[in-house]
C-alpha cells in the first residue's frame, strides 16, 4: 500500500536536510523507491527552491521546509500529480513538520510558483538554479575550468550511471551479460572488467552482487589498476581505504601482494569488512585491515612496522570536497563551505607527508581525489614536490572531468539493443584526479 504523498514528502525532506547539514550517512538507502526519487530530484531543485525563497522571504525557513519546497518544485515539473494535490500535500507535510504558520508560507510560495509565470521562469534561469550550487561554488568551478564548466553542470543534472567492476572477467563476463540481458537491461562494455548497465537498478539485490561477481565502482575510480606496476610480494598500503573500492581493485587483480588497508574511521572500516566477506573467495590477495590515524606518530610507527623498510606502493585516496561526484551526491555544493575546503586541503597536505614517511626509497605514491578542484589535485602535488626534493613525478591520468551521455563511453561496445536519447543520459563518468610520485633519495 502506497504512503500518502505528504508522508513521503515529510520523510524525504528530513533526509535531504540531513544531507545539506553535512550529516548525511547511508540512511537514504532505507527510503522506498518513490522516496528515493523525491530525495535526489528534490536535491537537484535545491538551487531553484532557495532562489524562490529569496524572492519572497528576508530570512530562510528551516532546512526541512526548504527541502519541502524543493521537492514541490520537482513535483510541479514532473506533472505526475495535479497542481492542487501537490500544493495540498506539501502544505500538509510542512504543517506536520513545523506547524500552521510555516505551512502558510509554503502554501503562499507554491501558489505563486504553480502557475509557472514569468517570475518563475526568471528564477529558473538564475545561476544558482541552473547550476544547482551556491555562488561561491559556481565561481570556483568557473575559475578552475573556464570554458569547460558546462561539462560539470550538465553531468550533475542527471541520474548517475550504474557502472560495475566484474571480479574475474575471464570467468564471469558472459554470465553477467546473460543475467542482465534476461532482466531486460542494456549493457555498455567499456573494458573487459567494466560495464555500464542501462537503466540503472538496485544491483545489490541480485546474486551477481551478493556472490561478489560484480561490485559498483565508477569507471574513472577503476583507473588506478591501469597505470600502477605491482609485483608479487610487494608491500602495498591503501592509506584511506574505506569503503574499499581501491583495495578490492588491487586484491582482485594482483597476486600475492602484502596489502594493508587502513582507515581512520572504524565505522567506515566495517563497510570494508562487510565487502571482504562478500568478495574474499575471489581475491588474489587478502588485505590486512587497520584503523590508524595518519596524523599521529604512534599510528604511523605501527603501520610502518608491518614492513621491513617502508611500503613499495602507497595509494592515498585522500579526503576531499567530492566536487567530482556531485552527480551522485547533489547535496555536496550546498553542504560545503570555503573554510571546509581549506581545512581539507591542509589535511591532504599532512596525510601526503605521512605517506611519504611510510614509503620506502624507490617506492611509489599514488595520490587521488574525487575532486575537480586544482587546490586539491594539481596544486596540491606541485606544492608537495616543491617541499620534497626527493619526489619525482611519474605518468598518471591527471584530471578526469565528469561526463554524461554518448560521448563519454565507447558506444560501439553496446550489448543488447540501441540506446534511446533518454537512455544515453545514463552513461557517464565521475570526476577524478590522479598523480603518481616516486621517492628517489639523493635526487635533488
Amino acid at each position: 500500500m502506497e504512503n500518502p504523498l505528504w508522508y513521503d514528502v515529510m520523510v524525504t525532506a528530513n533526509e535531504i536536510s540531513m544531507g545539506i547539514r553535512g550529516k548525511k550517512t547511508d540512511r537514504e538507502i532505507k527510503l522506498t523507491p518513490h522516496q528515493k526519487n523525491l530525495y535526489f530530484s528534490g536535491l537537484r531543485k535545491w538551487g531553484f527552491a532557495t532562489t524562490r525563497l529569496k524572492r519572497f522571504c528576508k530570512s530562510s525557513p528551516p532546512l526541512e521546509i526548504v527541502a519541502v519546497l524543493a521537492i514541490s518544485c520537482f513535483l510541479l515539473l514532473d506533472k505526475r500529480y495535479s497542481k492542487f494535490t501537490i500544493v495540498d500535500q506539501c502544505v500538509e507535510a510542512a504543517k506536520k513538520m513545523n506547524g500552521s504558520k510555516i505551512a502558510a508560507l509554503v502554501n503562499f510560495i507554491l501558489r505563486k510558483t504553480a502557475p509557472l509565470g514569468s517570475d518563475v521562469i526568471e528564477d529558473s534561469e538564475k545561476e544558482e538554479s541552473v547550476c544547482n550550487a551556491p555562488s561561491w561554488w559556481i565561481n570556483k568551478v568557473r575559475h578552475q575550468l573556464k570554458m569547460r564548466e558546462n561539462l560539470v553542470w550538465s553531468a550533475a543534472k542527471f541520474q548517475p550511471p550504474l557502472t560495475l567492476r566484474i571480479s574475474r572477467p575471464s570467468e564471469f563476463l558472459s554470465l553477467v551479460e546473460d543475467n542482465l540481458l534476461k532482466m531486460g537491461k542494456k549493457i555498455i562494455k567499456q573494458e573487459n572488467s567494466i560495464i555500464t548497465v542501462i537503466p540503472p537498478f538496485d544491483i545489490c539485490k541480485t546474486e551477481l552482487f551478493s556472490k561478489g561477481i560484480v561490485s559498483i565502482q565508477d569507471y574513472n575510480a577503476q583507473k588506478l589498476v591501469d597505470f600502477i606496476k605491482i609485483k608479487p610480494n610487494m608491500s602495498v598500503l591503501d592509506a584511506c581505504a574505506a569503503p574499499g573500492g581501491k583495495t578490492f581493485s588491487l586484491a582482485l587483480k594482483f597476486d600475492k601482494i602484502k596489502l594493508v588497508s587502513n582507515d581512520v574511521s572504524k565505522k567506515r572500516l566495517e563497510l570494508l569488512e562487510h565487502d571482504l566477506l562478500r568478495l574474499g573467495h575471489l581475491l588474489k590477495s587478502t588485505p590486512k585491515l587497520m584503523a590508524a590515524d595518519l596524523t599521529k606518530d604512534s599510528d604511523l610507527k605501527q603501520l610502518k612496522s608491518f614492513t621491513f623498510d617502508g611500503y613499495d606502493l602507497i595509494v592515498l585516496d585522500a579526503p576531499c570536497s567530492g566536487s567530482g561526484v556531485v552527480r551522485r551526491h547533489p547535496e555536496i555544493p550546498w553542504s560545503r563551505t570555503p573554510r571546509q575546503l581549506t581545512n581539507l586541503q591542509n589535511q591532504q597536505s599532512k596525510i601526503l607527508e605521512s605517506c611519504w614517511y611510510l614509503l620506502k626509497n624507490k617506492g611509489v605514491l599514488v595520490y587521488c581525489v574525487c575532486s575537480i578542484f586544482s587546490d586539491e589535485g594539481e596544486n596540491q602535488i606541485l606544492n608537495f614536490i616543491e617541499k620534497n626534493k626527493n619526489a619525482v613525478r611519474m605518468t598518471a591520468p591527471g584530471l578526469l572531468l565528469p561526463s554524461v551521455g554518448k560521448s563519454s563511453s565507447p558506444y560501439e561496445f553496446l550489448v543488447g539493443a540501441n540506446l534511446s536519447r533518454k537512455e544515453e543520459l545514463f552513461l557517464g563518468k565521475d570526476g577524478f584526479f590522479y598523480a603518481q610520485i616516486k621517492k628517489e633519495d639523493g635526487h635533488y
